[in-house]
């Protein structure tokens, strides 16, 4: 529930890459027309060709405090106009709509991870689907197994015909040990296909806390995973899709010992992979940092580090990214520019 004692607008800031250097330049700024107090605006964000997706889960609207919102933008001329609000059909008080959101040309997935349709937080996701200049439900997703306080939706992905939803709570193998879910999409059906778990999954690992979905790959976030970095260092399981399976191709951990926790929330672009370490210190306590991945044949290699130039503590910078056609969209939700935890979006152009 928002506070009202505060009164800030929440805006997203989106900048310029212009090198690999960390330069930029103001392009544009977005807020949402009826943007309002605590709404974290830009807590997620995807983009794709002409389109931005922006993820509001604690917008109050019709259907309930913090039942959330998605805003969507078109790139028009110069400009980025809002074009769309999408808000749950069935959503509720506290169903947090929108937490994760994920964008690929005509077709759009939209997640309200504490939905309790198959038990008390056990979560769903909306597949949209763009026909003319509206864009309108198509399917609801949930977890053939689901149950109570999976939070299935915590992030979503898609691509093509193929949909992924992480669990991060999923008890497989102990508690909170995580999951993620595949959909394949069969004329307007979207079919379960697989549920990942990996292979040295453990409690508390929370696998599954970020996903993303890139034609024949995909990556899912281990946020708590302990290997030789260190407990709770983090990592990142990348996938491949072998006909109607997906099969564990690497398994990605941060370089850096300052880079505990948060190594997470990845995005694709053909041979390019990002992942945002939005609780990396090393210029700042949560200032966070965004990893550059680019794949040789079967490995995946660090390519960059990125941070952003005006830097403070707890921005969280890279707690969400998205990357399309050498653009990089890295959310930093607790940026403080206009107003405590404000936040605000950079994009990036990547020519590497």
């Amino acid at each position: 529930m928002k506070s009202q004692s505060e009164f800030y607008r929440i805006s997203v800031l989106i900048l310029l890459f212009a090198t690999q250097t960390i330069r930029a330049q103001i392009e544009t700024k977005l807020v949402a027309s009826d943007g309002d107090t605590n709404d974290y605006f830009g807590r997620v964000a995807a983009i794709s060709g002409d389109y931005i997706i922006v993820g509001v889960p604690y917008n109050d609207n019709a259907k309930g405090i913090d039942a959330g919102a998605a805003y969507v933008f078109k790139h028009e001329g110069d400009a980025w106009v809002e074009k769309q609000k999408l808000i749950r059909p069935d959503g509720a008080d506290s169903n947090y709509f929108g937490y994760g959101v994920d964008i690929d040309g005509n077709y759009a997935v939209i997640s309200a991870c504490w939905s309790d349709q198959d038990g008390e937080k056990s979560g769903s996701a909306y597949i949209y689907k763009l026909t003319g200049n509206e864009w309108n439900e198509q399917a609801r997703l949930t977890a053939p197994d689901a149950a109570e306080d999976d939070r299935f939706g915590i992030n979503v992905g898609i691509s093509g015909d193929y949909a992924i939803a992480g669990a991060f709570f999923d008890d497989d193998c102990g508690s909170r040990t995580g999951s993620a879910y595949i959909f394949h999409r069969e004329g307007t059906n979207w079919v379960f296909q697989e549920k990942l778990v990996p292979d040295d999954c453990a409690a508390n690992d929370w696998f599954g806390v970020s996903v993303i979905i890139d034609g024949d790959y995909a990556a899912v976030s281990s946020r708590y995973d302990d290997n030789e970095m260190g407990v709770d260092a983090g990592a990142v399981y990348v996938y491949k899709r072998e006909e109607s399976s997906w099969v564990n191709q690497k398994k990605l951990i941060s370089d850096d010992s300052l880079n505990f926790v948060g190594f997470e929330n990845s995005a694709f672009c053909g041979d390019h992979l990002v992942v945002g370490c939005y609780k990396d210190e090393e210029e700042v306590h949560n200032g966070g940092s965004v990893y550059v991945y680019v794949k040789y044949g079967d490995n995946w290699i660090k390519a960059d580090k990125l941070c952003s130039d005006d830097i403070s503590e707890g921005d969280e910078f890279g707690k969400n990214t998205s990357m399309c056609e050498g653009r990089i969209i890295i959310s930093s939700p607790s940026d403080d520019d206009k107003g405590d935890n404000s936040g605000s979006v950079y994009v990036f152009n990547w020519n590497g």
